[in-house]
């Protein structure tokens, strides 16, 4: 693998190349060349390892040219093909955005280029270019992680997979019939305890 410093001629073809990917697609020309300006160009010949599967490498790898080939190790240690990607895909959104384990292992069938970016630097825009970071669009699956609630019990590795707020009325609508039963239920062993002496 060899990595290589962007010229500025190679920052304006790259801004160009990157609103193309569906994560930057709603960017600004300006936007762009911000983004543009944190990448870095890496390079693979036909047979390098990209990454590996559970690794957290904490960067995503746009494919710029060539093939990369997918593989899924299942629990078992079985391979599975996960598939090819070609120029324009994204590898690692969740790696760069929540600082997942890559869930794959990547091969570079062909020689490759890919433009990278790394998560610490990438993060800092949140706060330095807030309005360029609410402008991104990662993926259905990525937003709805991003948005989830964080709690002090969690891992720094666990995520909210489900979280749900309720109505203080709705919480007393469903308790009503069950506390009912359970002071009607009181009521009768009271009464029960009462009788039983007085029929001995």
């Amino acid at each position: 693998m060899s990595d290589t410093t962007l010229t500025a001629e190679a920052l304006e073809e790259l801004a160009a190349f990157l609103q193309e990917v569906p994560l930057f697609s709603a960017l600004k020309p300006d936007d762009l060349m911000v983004l543009a300006a944190l990448a870095r160009r890496d390079e693979f010949h036909a047979g390098d390892i990209l990454f590996r599967q559970s690794e957290s490498d904490d960067r995503l790898s746009i494919i710029f040219a060539g093939v990369v080939q997918l593989v899924h190790i299942d629990p078992d240690g079985a391979a599975r093909d996960a598939g090819r990607r070609e120029r324009g895909a994204m590898l690692g959104e969740s790696t760069l955005l929540l600082g997942e384990p890559h869930d794959v292992t990547a091969h570079a069938e062909t020689d490759v280029v890919v433009i990278v970016f790394e998560r610490e630097p990438f993060l800092k825009l949140r706060a330095e270019q807030p309005r360029l970071w609410g402008r991104l669009s990662p993926s259905e699956k990525v937003t709805r992680r991003l948005r989830a609630p964080r709690f002090g019990w969690q891992a720094p590795d666990e995520s909210v997979i489900i979280f749900t707020r309720e109505h203080w009325w709705g919480l007393v609508r469903r308790s009503f019939i069950p506390l009912l039963t359970l002071g009607a239920a009181i009521f009768l062993v009271e009464v029960v305890i009462e009788t039983v002496p007085a029929l001995v």
